[in-house]
Order: structure tokens, then sequence, then C-alpha cells
């Protein structure tokens, strides 16, 4: 369904923030319907626990579980990144 809605907008809208990133830091990505529904206590609460790759997958189906328990019917994904500058 994704496919359906890609390229119907002539303008690309981001949201983009620029900055520096000293250690460790886990950014959370994904389409606006996987913020629509969790509030900032939920994420937080998720994505507080995780300890490696497998944690990550399983949290961000927890996330889109969450989410679709709810409701959203918009545009559901997520990615977690995790960044370590040595």
């Amino acid at each position: 369904m994704l496919a359906n809605f890609v390229g119907k907008s002539p303008n690309l809208w981001l949201n983009r923030s620029v900055g520096q990133i000293d250690g460790e830091e886990m950014f959370l990505i994904g389409f606006d319907g996987l913020f629509k529904q969790p509030t900032s206590r939920d994420m937080v609460s998720c994505i507080g626990r995780i300890r490696d790759d497998s944690e990550a997958g399983q949290t961000c189906r927890r996330l889109l579980r969450l989410v679709l328990e709810r409701g959203e019917r918009d545009n559901v994904s997520c990615a977690l990144i995790y960044v370590s500058v040595t």
C-alpha cells in the first residue's frame, strides 16, 4: 500500500534535526502513523530496555502491535538505529 502514496506530492517534506552525537545514541525512525498513538511514556518504556539486536527487533514489533491495537490506520513502520561514537 505504501507504493500508492510515494510520489503523490511534488514536494518532499522531511523532519530533520542537526546536532552532535557524544557517546551512544538511539534513534527511532518511522512513518507518521507510528507517532500518533503511543505516548512518550510508551516509547521510553519500550526503548529503554534494549540490550542487543534481538531486543531491538522485538521492540519494533511491540511498538507496531501497540499502534495497530489502538486502531491506527495510517502507514506504520519503524526502525531503531544505534550509534556509538568512539
